[in-house]
C-alpha cells in the first residue's frame, strides 16, 4: 500500500457534500453479495467523509470534501478502484509519561491485529473532533470529561486508497493508575494499553505490525 507522510503549518477545509465518491455504478450480484459478507462480519454502511483532493502550497495543507458510502469505499478498493481515502483522525493520548496505544481485533476490516492509535473515520455529520471524542470513549473508554484536546499534530499520514489521518495531541486527566484500573475493568472488546515514551521505539521495533512508526520520532 502507498505510503506518504505529509508536514503542514496551516489546515483548512473545502467542503462539498453534495458530491459522492468511490461509486461503482454498476449494481451487480458481487457487489451486493460483497456487502452482505460485510454485514456478517458485524460492519455497518454509513456516509462518511472522504478526501476527493488535496493541496500543499507554502507550508498550507488545504484538503477538498466529499461523501461517501463506507461499503462503496471498501468495494471500490476491492476492485482496485480510484478511490477517495477516507477522512481519518487520531488521538495522540498522552498519561504522564506514557502513551495509549489499541491492539486493533483480529477481525477488524483494516490491519487486523495491528497495534494502533484510538483512531476513527470522520461520520458525515459529525465534526473532526466529535469523531475523535468518541472514539476514545469506545476503544479506550474516557470521556470527554476526562480529556483535553490540545492541538493537532503539523503532519498527515495518506494512505493510498483507504485513509487520510491526521493527529491530534490529547491529555488524559485521569493519573497513570486510574487509566491502568480502567483498562483492568475493560469489557470493550478492544485492547487499550500504556506504553512510556522511552520504550516505544523497541516495542514497536519487536512488533512487525508497528503503528505509523515514521511519526514516531515526532510525538
Amino acid at each position: 500500500m502507498s505510503k506518504k507522510l505529509i508536514f503542514f503549518q496551516k489546515l483548512s477545509f473545502l467542503d462539498n457534500f453534495e458530491e459522492t465518491c468511490n461509486l461503482f455504478k454498476n449494481k451487480s450480484i458481487e457487489k451486493k453479495s460483497f456487502f452482505d459478507k460485510l454485514v456478517k462480519k458485524g460492519l455497518y454502511d454509513g456516509t462518511i467523509k472522504v478526501i476527493k483532493s488535496y493541496s500543499l502550497i507554502n507550508k498550507s495543507l488545504s484538503l477538498s470534501l466529499g461523501k461517501s458510502s463506507f461499503f462503496d469505499l471498501i468495494f471500490s478498493k476491492e476492485k482496485n478502484l480510484l478511490v477517495c481515502p477516507a477522512l481519518a483522525v487520531n488521538a495522540i493520548l498522552e498519561v504522564d509519561d506514557c502513551l495509549i496505544f489499541i491492539k486493533r481485533k483480529k477481525e477488524f476490516y483494516s490491519c487486523p491485529g495491528y497495534f494502533d492509535f484510538p483512531a476513527g473515520l470522520v461520520p458525515i455529520r459529525k465534526s473532526i473532533l466529535e469523531r475523535l471524542e468518541n472514539r476514545i470513549e469506545e476503544e479506550v473508554g474516557l470521556s470527554k470529561r476526562e480529556i483535553e484536546i490540545k492541538e493537532n499534530f503539523n503532519f498527515a499520514i495518506l494512505f493510498e486508497k483507504e485513509a487520510f489521518n491526521l493527529f491530534f495531541r490529547v491529555k488524559c486527566k485521569k493519573t497513570k493508575e486510574e487509566v491502568e484500573k480502567l483498562f483492568l475493568d475493560n469489557n470493550k472488546g478492544t485492547s487499550p494499553f500504556l506504553l512510556p515514551r522511552k520504550e516505544i521505539p523497541s516495542f514497536f521495533n519487536k512488533n512487525k505490525k508497528a503503528v505509523f512508526s515514521e511519526i514516531l520520532n515526532f510525538i
